[in-house]
């Protein structure tokens, strides 16, 4: 895929890249189907450790241990027992960036409204915990635009600034 009129877009991923060094970012990225957000983002982190997960619509713990395997293999973390739970993922990656500098994108975010909606409000308990220490670059993105709205815009739904 050609790249034109990205440079913008590739300068702020960089940029809240290199600040993740020092403290928590989280970016969103959204927009219609197949205009080039995925292709964006791999093209960002060309190169560099990203962990990359993309969000399915399928039974939490299924989800969950496929999450922890790559975690183990792409990131060397012993994870020992079975994790079951999204908010146990985050807990495992959120308290690993308080450590090691992490670039994480979790890709299609919408689809975890259906597996669980309060994984949302999970993510936001821990990001409050453990943001103070983290060292780490935090990407959602997502196509399904009302949705992405309501989650990351509606005053009643967890917000991941603060």
């Amino acid at each position: 895929m050609d790249f034109f009129g990205r440079e913008k877009e590739l300068e702020i991923l960089r940029r809240e890249e290199e600040l993740s060094a020092s403290s928590a970012r989280f970016t969103i990225v959204m927009g219609r189907r197949r205009i080039g957000k995925t292709s964006l983002i791999r093209r960002n982190f060309q190169g560099r450790q990203c962990l990359y997960i993309l969000a399915k619509n399928e039974a939490e713990a299924t989800f969950c241990s496929s999450i922890q395997r790559q975690i183990q293999r792409e990131l060397g973390i012993s994870v020992y027992g079975s994790v079951r739970s999204m908010r146990d993922i985050f807990d495992i990656l959120f308290s690993y960036a308080t450590q090691n500098q992490l670039n994480l994108v979790i890709d299609e975010v919408q689809e975890f409204f259906y597996v669980r909606k309060s994984i949302f409000a999970d993510m936001q308990e821990l990001w409050d915990k453990y943001k103070p220490d983290m060292k780490i670059n935090f990407i959602t993105c997502g196509s399904i635009y009302s949705l992405m709205k309501e989650l990351f815009e509606d005053k009643n739904q967890p917000c991941m600034d603060g």
